[in-house]
């Protein structure tokens, strides 16, 4: 079984869970880059599969500051087209972005993609595709949205202290609020 499909079937009645240093009702795309800024898995809406991880940024992102420190706990639509960032990319997605990057003026660096793939036989990685369009696209935000129109919702990582896994939403109508409280 691949990573993806381990976490999806694990996470598909499971919440997630969102740690931060300000108090709203709704998640908004504008808002990225507010906390942490990092943004290592793209230009999205970060979750963790677990409560302690996501206490651990609200407190990272609220030290110094007079902002409150609130739990979100949600409900991510879309699970079975979020993806492992290191896993290959689907042949549906890399053909969709192929056919974006010939119908969008790029066509030099869809061929860039198609030779690679002759050439070797296996797709990219998510993480590999999403800095290769973050170059020709000069933008996270775009290449977010290009992926996003492409079938990925999202990416699953682990967290680089291996506290738990990294949900990244790349849209915020496939999140719900459950529930939101000060911690």
């Amino acid at each position: 079984m691949k990573f993806k499909e381990f976490y999806i079937n694990e996470a598909a009645d499971r919440y997630f869970y969102h740690g931060s240093g300000y108090d709203f009702n709704k998640f908004d795309m504008l808002k990225v880059g507010s906390g942490d800024g990092l943004n290592k898995y793209g230009y999205g809406l970060y979750f963790a599969d677990n409560e302690d991880l996501a206490a651990y940024y609200a407190i990272e992102n609220s030290i110094g500051k007079t902002k409150a420190r609130m739990m979100y706990t949600v409900k991510l639509k879309e699970l079975d087209q979020f993806y492992g960032w290191e896993e290959e990319t689907p042949e549906e997605v890399y053909n969709d972005v192929i056919e974006y990057l010939d119908n969008n003026g790029f066509e030099k660096d869809a061929e860039e993609i198609r030779q690679d793939l002759e050439g070797y036989g296996d797709r990219w990685s998510i993480d590999s595709l999403y800095q290769f369009l973050k170059v020709v696209l000069k933008s996270d935000k775009k290449t977010t949205d290009v992926l996003f129109d492409c079938g990925v919702s999202g990416v699953i990582a682990d967290d680089i202290h291996s506290r738990g896994k990294i949900y990244v939403a790349y849209s915020d109508r496939i999140i719900n609020i459950v529930d939101k409280r000060s911690i």
